[in-house]
């Protein structure tokens, strides 16, 4: 590695403030943000995917964000290992709305090994309001429906 003169410093820490602050394409923030709420998950830290559910937030069978809720913690209390794994995820945008379907594969259990796990496919709608994305519509199925 070559040393970096003294006086480019600040022309580097120039382009990193610079690459901070542009925004990322609106795919690339629905992609990080499926992979925060599932990193949130596995951290058994609910809060990190609720945030991401709008106050309208409808699913399967009228399921609403307080639902998601008491479901999401009824799983952490059920087990105490949950890993998530996404497979690719399909995003489509259309101005301030995006669809994100993909497929998941929920596996949990209290010991070394994992107990219980389901497939799971996913149709989540999100929309951008305020500059900031979020699911205002889920819908899932066990995997094996088209």
């Amino acid at each position: 590695m070559w040393p970096i003169p003294f006086n480019a410093m600040p022309w580097l820490l120039l382009l990193l403030l610079l690459s901070a602050c542009s925004r990322s394409p609106p795919e690339q923030v629905l992609r990080e943000q499926v992979q925060q709420m599932e990193q949130a998950i596995e951290q058994r830290e609910p809060a990190l995917l609720l945030d991401r559910l709008a106050s309208d937030f409808h699913g399967n069978g009228g399921m609403d964000g307080r639902a998601v809720e008491r479901l999401l913690r009824a799983q952490l209390l059920l087990n105490q290992r949950i890993e998530v794994v996404t497979g690719p995820l399909d995003v489509r945008i259309d101005g301030h709305n995006a669809q994100v379907d993909f497929t998941v594969v929920l596996a949990g259990g209290n010991g070394r090994l994992f107990e219980n796990g389901r497939v799971h496919q996913l149709s989540t709608h999100w929309r951008e309001e305020g500059g900031s994305w979020q699911v205002y519509r889920a819908q899932w199925g066990d995997g094996r429906q088209p």
